[in-house]
């Protein structure tokens, strides 16, 4: 009689789900509070877009067209907290552009949405500047338009004049007849129109405007999505020591 021991073996588990002893794999902050970071940068992103395309125009000394200072500081600091929560796979030199492009994103958007806005919903009409405030930190200038039809409403003057190498807000007098993009929703404010702003002519102007904002926001999705998706962070794997198996065999040679 033969007997026959049946010794059970395991069958090896791919490389890709498991850790090897060299280099185990490390989530670091974990994936509710990327949510949370996230989702917070998300916020922040609104916070100082909503600012920059609402301003308070009777505040008096806040630059017409930027995002509130407090919210563009909180945005810049999320956004590159979001950056280095990518993931290990993204290149450190792709990291780089995204934060040297693109961290102004909440301004590109803001641009983004009042060129869209202004020649694809808001009308082209006339107004006469009925009162002028004087320009806030070199920016544009709060001025109240009175509207043929009777009405009155304060909006933004976006005229300038060339002084020497450079173009400065410039207040209009009163009783200066402008055109003027009113927003028929009543979402944004009034504003001067440009030379084609809210015509057939304008719209390729507008699209090449509105571009850097369309980026910005495909780069801030990409990297929130990377973020909540990836196995490990760039900030992990970049502040890791190398193993042996990492060590180049010139870099091996040239050590002690």
């Amino acid at each position: 009689m033969t007997l026959v021991i049946v010794v059970p073996v395991s069958q090896p588990t791919p490389a890709s789900d498991v850790a090897s002893p060299e280099r185990p794999v490390e989530e670091g902050m974990r994936r509710s509070r990327r949510v949370v970071l996230v989702g917070l940068t998300l916020l922040a992103f609104l916070a100082a877009l909503w600012t920059s395309l609402r301003p308070d125009l009777d505040d008096g000394w806040l630059a017409i067209g930027l995002p509130n200072p407090v919210a563009a500081i909180v945005w810049f600091v999320l956004f590159v907290g979001l950056l280095l929560q990518v993931s290990s796979r993204v290149r450190a030199f792709a990291i780089g552009i995204a934060f040297l492009l693109f961290w102004p994103t909440p301004v590109y958007a803001s641009m983004a949405t009042m060129a869209l806005h202004g020649q694809f919903v808001m009308d082209r009409t006339t107004a006469t500047v009925s009162a002028a405030d004087a320009p806030r930190e070199g920016g544009p200038v709060a001025v109240t338009f009175a509207f043929p039809d009777g009405t009155s409403e304060r909006g933004i003057s976006l005229l300038s004049q060339r002084f020497g190498s450079r173009n400065e807000y410039v207040a209009p007098k009163v009783g200066t007849t402008v055109d003027v993009l009113r927003d028929p929703t009543g979402w944004l404010p009034p504003r001067t129109a440009g030379g084609r702003e809210g015509l057939p002519e304008g719209v390729g102007g507008t699209l090449l405007l509105a571009l850097p904002g369309l980026l910005g926001v495909l780069v801030l999705g990409a990297a929130s999505v990377s973020a909540l998706t990836r196995r490990e962070s760039f900030i992990m794997v970049a502040g890791r020591p190398a193993t042996d198996d990492e060590v180049s065999p010139e870099g091996a040679a040239a050590g002690p």
